[in-house]
């Protein structure tokens, strides 16, 4: 029994690196040149969580001396 769970386990494992390899691109696997950092632009820190958000898509807010920026609304109201 044991022998035969164990060559069925086989024939999977096979079947899967046959499979992966004549098939198209995966689903869900992007591209290398298209990484969210190739695209996004320039990317910035949140002041109060620290999270890292396209500069385009990030709430400012303007000093004297610099720019601040935030990942969302609620981080922005507990820093300002």
């Amino acid at each position: 029994m044991i022998r035969l769970i164990i060559f069925g386990f086989l024939i999977y494992l096979v079947y899967r690196l046959f499979s992966g390899m004549f098939s198209g691109p995966q689903v869900g696997r992007r591209p290398e040149n298209n990484s969210p950092q190739a695209n996004s632009g320039k990317m910035v820190k949140c002041e109060t969580c620290g999270l890292y958000v396209p500069e385009s898509q990030a709430l400012t807010h303007h000093t004297r001396e610099k720019t601040e920026y935030f990942c969302s609304k609620a981080c922005k109201n507990k820093k300002h």
